[in-house]
């Protein structure tokens, strides 16, 4: 049915899906008209197709399918929609005036004549401004239109518009494949879809080229591989490209397209090792680098110097070192590249403590002497592993990307032309680097400069292609200390216990019974909600600060006990405060604990960095949210909410480099894709004090004897050597994971 009126209030309206609740005047009441309307002019005068709906929450409301717009009826709404801020300048009296000497059909013969304006005392610049107005509403409203014909979703359709704005239909249009390069989350099977309903061939070079370069890109980011085989790579594409099975294209077809890539050098082939070519280079400069600085000629201290310092380090510390820790700083302080590995407990942090006590005494400097100090760089991925660095440190601690000027255009001020003047460098969490930021760190890095990489080899290996700490370990090629045997102080740790038992694969679930540190709670997935309800309103009612104190990590996203039902469950239950904003899908409200997904150094936050909701505000010109990032406080753009998202439930990717005081990590029977033991030994390792379990025995015990993926990277390997090729069932992939990719960043496919 039909539904004729003017719009006198806007009521909600979602900045990125376009949906909008309305109160609309008809001739005999007010209605509340919702539906998904680009644009919406206040006053406006519209009929809207759709249908009456009964909403259990806000009662009868008329649900519209389509707003068309349509000349004034009334003059009164007329008169409001041209006094309105649309036209900053008209007043109601003037706006009188207008539709007194040219009636209902105002805004057309504005349209055409806007000199017409002349004679009610506005201006001719502003009459032409009026006309431009009422123009690019309408131009945009058509381009919207159309865009949703092609069966684009609202929050696609804002995206394209944002980035292409005029443009946005003529680049659909003409190449919808450019869109996967140009906008975060969409994939080939969206563009392809669209494509063919445009009339592309399922032969069209242009499709094929996508096709591969996507398959390449995705398979890499998903998999953290560095490469891949070819016929992982013609397997792969081949399903995409043929996606109806009437072999349109031949695997030969592809093979020779494949060559004009790698002559267009989108692509590097190596002894049947296909690379995209960002991480091929990644691997070159990396190990070209690493073999500079470790073969540089330079004086490193004699080992007697260092035998003469050690006692006076350790009466600097108040305890004596164990030999295994003498050992590793004999052997670090004496070797231009040095890897110091080990689990929680094991002395790393003591070690790199009495390491800087030993710099700092042979050059007969103290560890505060700015002479010491400025030679110094202490480096981690995260902003939370900077912070503990330089906790442990008692010294300024750094990101990697705020060391290398990471700026907004997504390059690094610091490079091989402008490289680090330290010359000592230690890099805390190393497991956490992927091979493009390693690159990077290591352009920056002088010849002379020696490198301490600190980490858990144990831990999950970074989320971005590459497995640099395992590498750099296995090739032998630099001095390094594994650190095996738990401090006395951490011996009665049962988290540490736990996490040693998850490395030997062997848990004594007795270790649960003497409800010391660790827990285990019986529950299948639906009772998992029910549990942690309890736990947070228990750990409340002791006075406990939930958002400081107590985090859950959860292996994936989705499902009845994912993380964003379980985020939903705490903000309903546990933040009281109303919401006042919806951003695709999920709901915020002040006091909220968020956590950011990508790294902004305009507003000098990185990705990890957590934080709570503060203050809130709208205005003519923008919608912004405050968040207070432990002390940091930002204005940030509601338009950029894709890059936050309710932290009191995160996953264990992203708490590396993280500690919390007290854990909560269900495992359950749905989750058994992610369940491998690098991922349940890095979650149960970020308990400080409690950790408690939720889930099922055979869930853990099938965790422990899960493989844990390998990854195809060739650091060290001869690029030319014969090929390393993985043998997983997954490979060929079955899925790039696309069922579902708005709103999702290449890293999610990692948790």
């Amino acid at each position: 049915m039909n539904l004729m009126g003017s719009v006198k209030s806007i009521i909600y309206e979602n900045s990125d899906s376009t949906y909008k609740v309305l109160r609309v005047e008809t001739s005999k009441k007010e209605i509340t008209v919702v539906g998904y309307f680009p644009i919406i002019d206040l006053y406006g005068y519209y009929t809207f197709e759709g249908d009456f709906i009964d909403n259990d929450k806000y009662g009868r409301q008329f649900k519209a399918i389509v707003a068309i717009k349509r000349i004034h009826s009334d003059k009164e709404g007329l008169i409001k929609y041209l006094a309105s801020k649309k036209f900053k300048g008209i007043g109601e009296k003037t706006a009188e005036k207008i539709v007194a000497g040219l009636g209902l059909e105002a805004l057309d013969i504005i349209k055409r004549n806007p000199e017409v304006l002349i004679d009610f005392g506005i201006k001719r610049n502003k009459a032409l401004e009026y006309q431009q107005q009422l123009k690019e509403s309408e131009k945009e409203e058509e381009l919207i239109v159309k865009l949703y014909g092609y069966e684009l979703t609202p929050v696609m359709v804002n995206r394209l518009i944002e980035k292409y704005h005029d443009n946005a239909l003529k680049i659909v249009e003409t190449n919808p494949y450019q869109l996967i390069d140009d906008l975060d989350g969409y994939g080939f099977v969206k563009a392809d879809n669209l494509a063919l309903k445009l009339g592309f061939k399922l032969s069209d070079e242009v499709r094929i080229k996508a096709a591969l370069k996507y398959t390449l890109n995705q398979a890499c980011i998903q998999k953290g591989f560095t490469f891949l085989s070819q016929n992982q790579f013609l397997e792969t594409s081949y399903k995409l490209i043929d996606k109806n099975h009437d072999e349109a294209v031949s695997k030969e077809d592809i093979l020779k397209i494949i060559n004009e890539l790698k002559n267009e050098e989108n692509l590097v082939v190596k002894n049947n090792r296909y690379y995209p070519l960002y991480l091929y280079q990644a691997e070159d400069i990396s190990y070209k680098r690493l073999m500079a600085i470790k073969n540089y000629s330079l004086e490193l201290p004699a080992e007697e110097k260092i035998n003469s310092l050690i006692p006076k380090v350790e009466e600097k510390m108040g305890f004596e070192l164990t030999e295994l820790q003498r050992l590793a700083i004999k052997k670090t302080v004496s070797s231009k590249i040095a890897i110091i590995t080990g689990g929680p407990g094991t002395g790393k942090t003591t070690i790199v403590k009495a390491l800087l006590e030993l710099e700092a005494m042979l050059k007969e400097l103290s560890l505060d002497d700015e002479r010491f100090s400025s030679n110094l760089l202490l480096l981690a991925p995260t902003g939370k592993a900077a912070k503990r660095l330089s906790q442990s440190t008692s010294l300024p601690a750094r990101t990697i990307h705020s060391a290398l000027g990471y700026n907004e255009t997504g390059y690094f001020t610091k490079n091989d032309h402008d490289q680090f003047k330290e010359n000592l460098i230690i890099i805390d969490e190393s497991s956490m680097i992927d091979i493009s930021l390693l690159s990077n760190l290591l352009k920056a890095t002088p010849d002379k400069t020696r490198l301490v990489f600190v980490g858990d080899d144990n831990q999950l290996p970074s989320v971005g292609p590459g497995n640099i700490l395992k590498e750099m370990i296995d090739s032998k090629l630099f001095q390094t200390t594994k650190l095996e045997e738990i401090m006395r102080q951490k011996k009665d740790s049962n988290i540490i216990k736990l996490s040693k038992m998850i490395l030997n694969k062997r848990i004594d679930y007795n270790i649960f019974n003497e409800k010391s540190e660790v827990f285990f709670y019986n529950a299948d997935a639906k009772e998992v909600l029910d549990k942690i309800d309890l736990f947070f309103e228990a750990f409340i009612k002791k006075g406990g600060d939930f958002k400081k104190d107590l985090q859950v990590l959860v292996p994936m996203y989705s499902g009845v006990c994912g993380i964003d039902a379980i985020n939903k469950l705490i903000q309903e239950k546990y933040n009281h405060n109303p919401y006042f904003l919806v951003h695709n899908n999920k709901a915020y409200k002040i006091g909220d604990k968020v956590l950011q997904l990508k790294n902004e150094p305009s507003l000098g936050i990185m990705n990890g960095d957590d934080g709570i909701i503060i203050g809130h505000e709208k205005t003519e010109e923008e919608e912004v949210i405050h968040i207070d990032f432990n002390g940091h406080k930002v204005r940030y753009k509601v338009s950029d909410l894709d890059n936050i998202t309710l932290g009191y439930a995160i996953s264990i990717h992203k708490s590396q480099g993280m500690e919390f005081e007290n854990v909560i990590i269900p495992i359950v029977p749905a989750f058994y894709i992610m369940l491998k033991p690098k991922l349940i030994y890095t979650g149960f390792t970020r308990a400080k004090k409690k950790l408690i379990i939720i889930g099922k025995t055979q869930s853990l015990n099938q965790a422990l004897y899960s493989a844990d993926e390998n990854r195809q990277t060739s650091l060290f390997l001869d690029k030319n050597s014969s090929i390393f090729e993985i043998n997983d069932p997954e490979i060929p992939f079955d899925t790039l994971g696309e069922e579902n990719m708005e709103n999702v960043s290449p890293y999610d496919f990692m948790d």
